[in-house]
């Protein structure tokens, strides 16, 4: 039994962008939380909070870690997009040699 894959630019092309938005979604939500962790503080005030705080903010390093994977992964699917498109061109204007 075989398998094959179906894929096709457009497709790789709007994954890229869905991939983008949720990265952006991601993003805001982040900017969120630590905004309402900054608000929190004005209004809880010792060692729970700068523990609290201390964690929550350390968690940044590997948001923007995650966030360049995805940023990337997104470039990558638009490259293949590219390149299955050149390729699939390549291939029709071979075929069209064939026949001469």
């Amino acid at each position: 039994m075989s398998k094959s894959i179906n894929v096709t630019p457009e497709t790789l092309i709007t994954q890229s962008k869905n991939v983008t938005t949720k990265v952006e979604e991601y993003e805001t939500l982040y900017k969120k939380l630590i905004s309402e962790v900054e608000s929190l503080s004005s209004q809880w005030k010792g060692e729970g909070n700068s523990a609290y705080v201390t964690q929550i903010t350390a968690f940044e390093p590997k948001f923007r870690s995650l966030q360049q994977v995805l940023n990337n992964y997104a470039e990558f699917l638009l490259k293949a997009a590219k390149v299955y498109r050149e390729t699939e061109g390549n291939i029709v204007s071979n075929a069209k040699r064939l026949a001469k």
